[in-house]
């Protein structure tokens, strides 16, 4: 399966269950974006893909070390990938941190500034 096919699985969990006896659905444009979501997520496959077997550096047109072209364009095709999902306008899955443990953190947090202080 690739990252595409999994992510347009992943979103069809994701659609809001309709009320009894209608059929939840995507609309018309949110078909559309979900189609380039895949495609996006199969280039980002094929570029992560093609970095694993290059190198993080390439050697620039005077000799110098530059950063592969590969690692900007992963950068840009994520951000794309992830308007791309902004558009479809999820239903909110709900805080995605646990609350008490965000409380325990921040209690440790507090403790330990007011020792150092």
């Amino acid at each position: 399966m690739s990252a595409g096919d999994e992510l347009v699985a992943n979103l069809e969990r994701a659609l809001p269950v309709a009320p009894e006896g209608m059929v939840a659905e995507w609309n018309e444009i949110e078909v559309a974006l979900i189609a380039l979501a895949r495609k996006q997520a199969d280039a980002i496959e094929a570029l992560e893909l093609e970095l694993s077997l290059s190198t993080l550096t390439v050697e620039g047109s005077t000799g110098q070390l530059r950063l592969n072209p590969i690692v900007a364009e992963l950068r840009l095709q994520r951000e794309s990938l992830k308007r791309t999902l902004a558009e479809l306008r999820l239903p909110d899955a709900g805080p995605l941190k646990n609350a008490a443990k965000q409380r325990a953190a921040r209690h440790r947090w507090d403790r330990e500034k007011s020792q150092n202080a």
